[in-house]
């Protein structure tokens, strides 16, 4: 389980990067990073949501 959230993650953090156009880190963001990895199944709209907020602010 823990292996196919890591992938997951990878592929939500390369999508994140490209459409934000900045780099996901958990060090950074570890709120984020706790709700990004809850709510990954199936809401890949509403992560992008949540980090180009992250990034405008």
């Amino acid at each position: 389980m823990a292996i196919l959230v890591s992938e997951k993650l990878g592929a939500a953090e390369g999508a994140c990067e490209e459409m934000a156009g900045f780099k996901f880190e958990r060090r950074h963001f570890p709120i984020v990073y706790y709700i990004w990895t809850k709510l990954l199944a199936g809401k890949n709209e509403i992560l992008l949501r949540i980090s180009n907020n992250w990034h405008r602010h």
